[in-house]
């Protein structure tokens, strides 16, 4: 807690809360993280985050131990809740504990939220003012509920000649670029493959950083359910999702043992697949499958962020996979360009990810 010197502008507190949004923004899903502020009666500020797992909400925290009327004005990244899910509501704690004025960065455009915070505040006389400079996760959270589909990052590696396999090694790029992979993993809630990944290299698809432990939702399409035996042996992908398109009844019970099946029909608009990864919950979704399912997303125009690992070794008559045309083909503009020891990290990136208040 700290003393709020010379009427410090809305603005900068506007800016704290955004940044207070980023401390657990990789671990809250599929709650965004939120950064709420208050000042008191004797003008100290007083800071909070949302929870890791998305529990407590920032303003829960904030507010729950406090005395009615001690909190003057509210700031949050995010415009609080009003429903009861898993959290209590925000908005009803804000009532009770006779909460003046709240001034948010952002709209919530959960439906469960959107435009209800407001009228429920009105009623109770409580001010609600949106200063529309969204943080970073509620960018993300507000992108995933106006287009009901999830955020999504394809990474892909290959050789300075651009094939994606080479004959003889599994791995080819350099420890720093393996880390940045699963900093992907880290930032994402879930993962996608495709069917020639899962068994050729039968993968764990879990993240691999020192001190940190998170569950990542794994995906697979599979049209006809073909799987190597040492695939289910595997226990990280014991539960996983499988998008496929098989009829064979004592195929699907046999294999629906051991993943979760969906049924979908893989000539339906790739959006269908993302709107149902969008409504079992999931809001940020990394392909690491292939080549071919590479191609499949950038052809149904779904990839927000591509980054191409490129190694600088050529692999010349050893290389396998191809995925040239694909990268030269890729509408996306060039954001970044990262030099990780023998890797370059080529990120791609769309101009268009917003949402009108």
């Amino acid at each position: 807690m700290s003393k709020l010197k010379n009427n410090l502008p809305k603005k900068y507190l506007v800016n704290l809360t955004n940044k207070l949004s980023e401390i657990n923004q990789f671990e809250t899903f599929p709650n965004p993280c939120v950064g709420a502020a208050g000042i008191d009666k004797n003008n100290h500020i007083h800071l909070a985050v949302t929870g890791k797992n998305g529990s407590p909400h920032a303003e829960f925290a904030l507010l729950k131990n406090k005395k009615k009327n001690f909190i003057n004005e509210l700031y949050t990244s995010l415009e609080p809740c009003c429903h009861i899910g898993k959290n209590p509501s925000c908005s009803n704690l804000i009532i009770k504990k006779k909460v003046k004025k709240i001034f948010s960065s952002s709209i919530d455009l959960d439906e469960r939220v959107k435009g209800k915070t407001n009228r429920l505040l009105k009623k109770k006389n409580i001010s609600l003012k949106y200063t529309k400079q969204p943080s970073k996760p509620s960018i993300l959270h507000n992108y995933c509920n106006s287009n009901q589909k999830p955020y999504v990052v394809a990474k892909i590696a290959s050789s300075s000649d651009f094939y994606s396999k080479h004959k003889f090694k599994r791995l080819f790029t350099s420890t720093s670029a393996l880390k940045f992979a699963h900093l992907l993993r880290y930032q994402s809630d879930s993962i996608l493959i495709g069917k020639n990944t899962i068994n050729h290299d039968n993968p764990s698809l879990n993240c691999r950083l020192n001190g940190i432990e998170k569950k990542i939702a794994i995906f697979i399409i599979n049209k006809n359910l073909f799987f190597n035996k040492k695939v289910f042996l595997n226990n990280n992908l014991k539960g996983s999702y499988v998008f496929h398109s098989e009829k064979n009844k004592t195929k699907i019970k046999k294999v629906g043992k051991f993943f979760k099946l969906i049924y979908f029909d893989l000539n339906q608009p790739i959006n269908d697949l993302l709107k149902i990864v969008y409504q079992l919950g999931y809001k940020k979704l990394l392909i690491e499958g292939g080549a071919n399912t590479l191609r499949y997303f950038l052809k149904g125009k779904c990839i927000n962020e591509l980054y191409h690992v490129k190694n600088k070794l050529n692999f010349n008559k050893n290389g396998l996979l191809s995925i040239k045309k694909i990268i030269k083909n890729n509408k996306l503009p060039l954001n970044e360009v990262l030099n990780l020891e023998q890797d370059l990290i080529l990120n791609y990136k769309s101009k268009y990810v917003h949402w009108n208040y």
